[in-house]
């Protein structure tokens, strides 16, 4: 099957040409009219967290320790499963936050090998802010 339509796209060069123009074409002009959007980001609050890998060494903290830590305060973790006839659900845990939940982060404590809590400051440095729109 794949041979005869190799064999017809050989000898038809022109309408397989136009085909792919056309459905090239298609293609663009439904890829422009998809409702992709940032307009709802624009003014929501962002994080961004940088771990000072240095620092956390320091500590015996790998960077992976730091980023489960914040992923369990932030979105929580899934621990387990929970049956309830046939359906399962699954069981989450999350830090609880009382107040600002920005200032929760920041005093986020992580486990070091030796079994202190060492807070998130020296380790990395959380940024507050919000997406703005660009001038065009």
């Amino acid at each position: 099957m794949i041979a005869r339509i190799v064999a017809f796209a050989l000898r038809q060069r022109f309408i397989t040409l136009a085909t792919v123009l056309v459905l090239t074409a298609a293609g663009i002009v439904s890829f422009s009219r998809l409702p992709i959007d940032y307009e709802h980001l624009v003014g929501q609050p962002q994080l961004q967290i940088v771990v000072d890998r240095k620092a956390a060494a320091r500590y015996g903290i790998n960077v992976q320790d730091v980023q489960d830590a914040i992923e369990a305060s932030t979105r929580g973790r899934v621990v387990s499963e929970v049956f309830e006839g046939e359906r399962r659900f699954n069981l989450a845990v999350r830090l609880a936050q009382d107040g600002e939940p920005l200032a929760g982060l920041r005093n986020l404590t992580i486990s070091a090998p030796g079994g202190e809590r060492i807070p998130l400051a020296p380790t990395g440095r959380v940024r507050h802010y919000a997406l703005r729109r660009e001038r065009a």
